[in-house]
This record gives structure tokens, sequence and C-alpha cells, in this order.
């Protein structure tokens, strides 16, 4: 039986569609979803290993872990775990009551006064509002002056609350998230009290994980922006990490993190 061209090139693209659909998509999506390492074995609030930072010490609470940067006064980063039955629970602090880490030496503490008529307000990375559904000594610590950042006043109580907000929306609809969030600077250093470095940006870096795979938003802000539409601040983590220098999620084999540090992806759905 002879065979002629037409039939072979088709019996070629049969074979490359199947291979492509039955093999290719089912390795790409192994790869891509399916392998990361279980994320919180060491710590609940680090995911894939901790951030990877030469100037920072680090600081563990019952709700969030953080680099603190002495010089600098502020935390490099946080990293925290919340889930829906966490934001969704029982809050037990009426108030915000801000205070000193009593674990740090003085020489590198910050006290509520340094902030007293600044012009800045005292800034949550780790917002005290996903700290609930534990205790008092969460939501507590989550007060300390180590997880706060000077922030200009419009916009902590709205831009950045714009994208908290956004996190806790997202945790409710998926079930669970990992939050990174730290400070930026650039070449021109301007403080508080000659004391508290400002930052010129502040990111989050949320990973959620959907049941079948993790999905990644970050975001880059400066203290300026004004808008509320967070498709104007999605950036990729490479991006994250060029403009701090932190080294994230080193614990995912290389080529996996590079693929998954690399994508700019939509913003996830329900944040508006």
């Amino acid at each position: 039986m002879k065979i002629n061209k037409t039939t072979l090139f088709f019996a070629f693209i049969l074979a490359f569609a199947l291979w492509y659909f039955i093999v290719y998509k089912k390795e790409m999506s192994k790869a891509l979803s399916g392998e990361f390492p279980i994320p919180g074995v060491e710590n609940e609030h680090i995911i894939w290993g901790y951030p990877v930072s030469s100037n920072d010490k680090i600081y563990r609470y019952k709700g969030l872990v953080l680099g603190y940067n002495e010089k600098r006064k502020n935390p490099d980063w946080v990293s925290y775990h919340i889930t829906k039955e966490y934001i969704s629970g029982k809050k037990f602090l009426d108030k915000r009551k801000f205070k000193s880490d009593p674990t740090i030496e003085d020489r590198s503490r910050v006290r509520t006064s340094d902030y007293t008529n600044s012009g800045y307000d005292r800034g949550h990375l780790a917002a005290q509002a996903d700290m609930r559904g534990r205790d008092l000594q969460c939501e507590s610590e989550s007060c300390y002056l180590t997880n706060i950042a000077p922030q200009k006043p419009d916009f902590n109580r709205k831009t950045w609350l714009n994208l908290e907000n956004a996190v806790r929306k997202w945790t409710e609809k998926y079930g669970e998230s990992w939050v990174l969030a730290g400070t930026i600077y650039d070449d021109q250093s301007t403080f508080i009290k000659e004391k508290i470095e400002i930052p010129d940006a502040f990111y989050k870096i949320i990973i959620i994980n959907d049941g079948n795979s993790f999905i990644s938003n970050s975001f880059v802000i400066y203290q300026d922006n004004s808008s509320y539409n967070l498709e104007e601040y999605i950036v990729s983590i490479d991006s994250v990490e060029k403009a701090t220098g932190i080294d994230f999620f080193s614990e995912l084999e290389d080529g996996l993190e590079d693929n998954f540090e690399s994508r700019v992806n939509r913003v996830l759905v329900g944040w508006r």
C-alpha cells in the first residue's frame, strides 16, 4: 500500500497533537502547579524558604515572621500565613496599641513617640486585621513597631488599605494565602528624626493556594501613588527582588523558581 505525502503530513500532525496534549501539557502542568514543596513545614508563616537578605535580624511572632533592618529601623520583609477562618474569626483588640518590641536591644528600638508629629502614619506591613481569629497575643504583636514603617497618611489609609482589603477578599475566596510585604528605598535617604528611614515604596507578594495549584500576584506601590486600580501596580516577583535585593522562595527548584518568579500574572478576580 502506497502512502502519499499528504497522508503522512496529516499523520504527523495528529501524532504531534496527541503528544502535545497528552504528554507535554501534562508535564508542563505538573511543573507549574503540582510540584511545589509543601509550604510552612519549618514555620507556618514561611513559604518555600526564608527570604534571603544580608541586612536583617529575624524575629518570629505568633502571627508573622519578619526580617528587621536595624540600620533603617524598618522591616525589610514580613511574611505570614492566613486562612479564611482566621480573618473571619474573632477580633480580640479593640484599638491599635502600638508599642516597642520589648525583645529588641535599646539601640535598635523604635518608640511610638518617634512618629509623633512626624507627618507619617505608623503603617502596618502585616495588617492587624489579618491577625484575627487566634488570640490577643497575635493581634498585639502585630502592633509592635518592628512590623511598622512610615507611610504617608493618604497612602496608608487609602491606597495601601485597598490592597490589604483585596488580600482578605482573595483569602476568603480561595481559602488560604501567604503574604510577604516590605519596604523599597531609592538612593536619596530621608529620615524621621534622623532615625527611621522613610521608604519610597512598598511591595506585597501574595501566594494563593486554590486547592489545585499556587497562584501569585505581586505589587509595587510608591508612596505618592493614589490609584485604586491594582492592575497599575502588578509586577513580577523578579522585579521585587531587583528593587529590594532580597531573594524570595530560594528553596524552590531552580527551573520552577525562575518560571514562577518571572511571570507577570493577571490580577486575581474578586478584589473590586
